[in-house]
């Protein structure tokens, strides 16, 4: 029998260049000869801290797992409504901010229509409209990485019916401020402002859902509350939008485990802010750090990240030296992106073993 499965795929999705993702610290330990307990993982802006000690107090505590969670995430929106000072009608939470991200592009797109993708920015979000059959037009950020907003504008046809702005943005960590958002959002197409870094930036345009219908605003808690891996986000839109999520995503998308997560990390908020402040402060000695002592250009950053600029063609190079000392740092395909790497803020400790190591290699 032959194997000539593509018949059965969409051709769309046979041209589609997937997303590249980060692989665990076993993985990568396996590839380079290393123990796991030597990686030094810099590379997908995860917390180093890990939660707070009460989730996990949470989960060995509770007993109904054998029953499914609420499809209506009652307790969850209210929580999350607690937390963020937003109407809990206004809220809805996903497995992660991706899943929303997927719901969003379902909920909004017919083949055929345009979006538009903020290069470079996350890559899941071209990834997932061309999923769709979205016409997805690349607007390139400006020189500073910052976002175009007049090309964005001479951009916009009748056809567009979505944008994504990723803010502060992955991978440079640039901050699209309120004025230019406002003239996103007035240009009529939905404007998805992802707010995955909001609590590293302390910026948000949350309070706009009140004045823009066509505003969806996502967060999550991977980043600053250490759970990425137990997968929840959670989305600020206006209560009508939430409604037409609601009635299209999973039952049951937010697992029991999850839910148990989130309740026990909003009782420790007080430490996992005080943890944020602190890898805010490590990702500035290390700028301090690069630029000084090794003259690596950082880009200024609102999140947990830097994106550094290393000399001439040797971004890769050193990317791969490094993964063989352990230390696991981030690089993307994008054309204008072959000098830098994404290096995540660490321990102290994490940031002391990347300069050193950085100096053995760059002299």
């Amino acid at each position: 029998m032959s194997d000539n499965v593509d018949r059965l795929v969409r051709p769309m999705i046979l041209e589609l260049e997937p997303y590249v993702p980060i692989e665990p610290p076993e993985v990568l330990a396996k590839r380079e000869g290393i123990a796991p307990e030597d990686v030094i993982k810099m590379d997908a802006n995860e917390n180093p801290y890990g939660p707070s000690e009460k989730v996990a107090e949470a989960l060995g505590a509770f007993s109904g797992y054998n029953i499914y969670p609420d499809p209506f995430q009652r307790d969850v929106r209210a929580a999350l409504a607690a937390y963020t000072g937003v109407p809990v009608e206004r809220v809805i939470a996903g497995s992660g901010a991706d899943e929303l991200i997927e719901l969003i592009v379902r909920l909004t797109m017919d083949p055929g229509d345009q979006a538009l993708d903020l290069t470079p920015t996350f890559g899941m979000y071209a990834v997932t409209m061309k999923m769709a059959g979205a016409e997805v037009v690349e607007v390139p950020r400006n020189e500073e990485f910052g976002a175009d907003i007049e090309a964005i504008r001479a951009a916009i046809t009748p056809r567009t019916k979505l944008l994504f702005l990723c803010n502060p943005n992955n991978p440079t960590g640039t901050l699209t401020p309120e004025a230019d958002v406002r003239e996103l959002l007035e240009l009529g197409p939905v404007v998805v402002v992802d707010e995955t870094y909001h609590e590293f930036s302390g910026f948000t345009v949350a309070h706009l859902v009140d004045e823009f219908d066509n505003l969806v605003v996502l967060r999550s808690l991977s980043k600053w509350a250490g759970l990425a891996g137990v997968r929840l986000g959670y989305g600020i839109m206006t209560p009508k939008l939430v409604d037409y999520i609601m009635g299209i995503k999973q039952p049951y998308n937010i697992s029991v485990p999850a839910q148990t997560a989130l309740f026990a990390t909003l009782q420790d908020t007080d430490l996992l802010l005080q943890r944020v402040r602190s890898l805010v402060e490590e990702r500035e000695r290390m700028r301090g750090m690069l630029e000084d002592s090794l003259g690596v250009t950082c880009l200024p950053s609102k999140g947990n990240f830097l994106l550094c600029k290393f000399p001439d063609g040797q971004a890769p190079e050193i990317q791969a030296k490094l993964a063989k000392k352990g230390i696991f740092v981030r690089r993307f395909g994008d054309a204008r992106l072959g000098d830098y790497l994404r290096i995540s803020s660490g321990k102290p400790s994490d940031t002391d073993a990347l300069i050193n190591a950085l100096k053995d290699l760059m002299v």
